[in-house]
Order: structure tokens, then sequence, then C-alpha cells
């Protein structure tokens, strides 16, 4: 019986969003998904165990396309095709958290690698200057480096710094 119950927590976890997190989800582990589509360039939906869920990328904003009280920035619509353009629908991904599971909005927040290479898409958007680093506490894990490679990128004048003039 207490099987049972334990598989039937875990069930109710994954499939219902019971919680606030998928099971197995903590701070440092990682949980396979499959991006289902694309919201902008710092957020998508992805398929954990069948559930549907919005991912908000950790660490960084990209430019507004879809915000409902302001209009479309400059690189936003370049920083969303970069996203979609490296994580295509179909893409198998594996998401990690920091401390904080979701914001207010719900969407899970992590940190995104992409399963067949590791290729890292929150690093990766600050690398080519599709995004700025923005430390949201207390998902603070990677805000150094983050914000490192945020300056390079600017002081290299890559993606919305060159178009921009920021």
């Amino acid at each position: 019986m207490r099987a049972s119950i334990t598989s039937a927590v875990g069930l109710c976890l994954v499939v219902a969003s019971c919680a606030s997190q998928p099971v197995g989800f903590t701070p440092g582990g990682r949980v396979s998904a499959t991006v289902v589509s694309h919201i902008d360039g710092d957020t998508f939906t992805v398929s954990i165990a069948g559930r549907r869920t919005d991912v908000r990328l950790i660490g960084l904003d990209t430019p507004e396309t879809k915000h409902p009280t302001t209009p479309v920035e400059c690189a936003g619509p370049e920083a969303s095709a970069f996203t979609a353009t490296e994580f295509p629908v179909g893409t198998e991904v594996e998401l990690a958290r920091d401390i904080e599971a979701r914001d207010r909005f719900g969407r899970l927040l992590a940190y995104v690698w992409r399963a067949t290479d590791g290729y890292f898409l929150n690093a990766e958007l600050l690398r080519n200057g599709w995004a700025g680093a923005h430390p949201y506490e207390p998902n603070t894990s990677h805000a150094t480096w983050f914000a490192g490679v945020a300056a390079d990128a600017k002081a290299a004048n890559r993606g919305m710094w060159a178009m921009c003039h920021g």
C-alpha cells in the first residue's frame, strides 16, 4: 500500500501539477522535457511527462515582444527568433531550477540545455547579445557569470547592443 501511495503522489506531482514543480525537480537536479511552442525570447512551452508548462529562463531578460502594456522593443523579434531557431519545436531539453521554482505568473523558472549537445540557452542568449543579465532573487546561482557574459556581448556590440545603440 505504501508503494501505491508514493506512486500516486508522484503521478499527481508530474501529471496533474499538484505541486509547484515536477517530481524530482529540485535545485541542482535536471528534468527532461520537449519544446512544444515559443512565446518570446526568454519564455516558451515544454512538455514534461506529457504535461505542458511555460518556462521562463532564469538570469536574463530579452526585449519584449508580447507584453500586454509594452510595445515591441528593439531586437525583441530577433531575440525570439534566436530562441526559436536554436530550440525549435520538438527539441529535447534538460531543465534545471534554482531556489525558487515558479514566478508570480506560474511559469517554471529554469536554466535550459539542449539534450543532444549541452548547448546552454540562457548563456547563449547573453553571449550573442539577445538578452541582458537580469538576476531575480533568489535565483542567482549564475548571476556573476551571466553578468560577465552579457558585458562581453555589449562590449563586442553583438545582437541588441548593435541594433539598439544600447
